[in-house]
């Protein structure tokens, strides 16, 4: 995979699982059209999955902002909803929390979130190739 590849996918993701709930998908420029190193692009893709997957399902989000800025070095994923939030710090329901904390470790990147009653957000980021 490539970096535009990449984003190719996710917007293709991003329409079947947010296919009822509006969204908005920002690509912050220029996008470097490097390879990726393919642990990196298959945890993107799957914390991706997985936060709109939250996001549509668990939230009940209206609506879901798609947010993705790279560098030549690193991609920064963030997603944020205004649906339902829920106490990031005692959650325990599920697997989708730690499932996405352990593939940014795989990757060797960082994952935050934060929620509250107005939504939640969920930031991964990485570097676009793991030395």
């Amino acid at each position: 995979d490539d970096v535009p590849g990449l984003l190719r996918k996710m917007r293709s993701v991003a329409a079947n699982l947010l296919a009822d709930t509006p969204h908005t998908f920002l690509v912050r420029e220029p996008v470097p059209a490097r390879t990726l190193d393919p642990t990196v692009a298959r945890n993107v893709l799957l914390i991706f999955k997985e936060a709109l997957h939250n996001a549509a399902r668990h939230a009940h989000a209206n609506h879901v902002i798609i947010d993705v800025a790279t560098t030549q070095d690193s991609i920064v994923l963030r997603i944020e909803d205004d649906g339902t939030g829920f106490d990031a710090a005692n959650a325990t329901d599920g697997h989708g929390l730690a499932n996405m904390r352990r593939r940014a470790r795989d990757a060797g990147g960082r994952f935050e979130v934060s929620s509250s009653v107005a939504g939640t957000a969920v930031t991964f980021s990485a570097l676009l190739s793991r030395s």
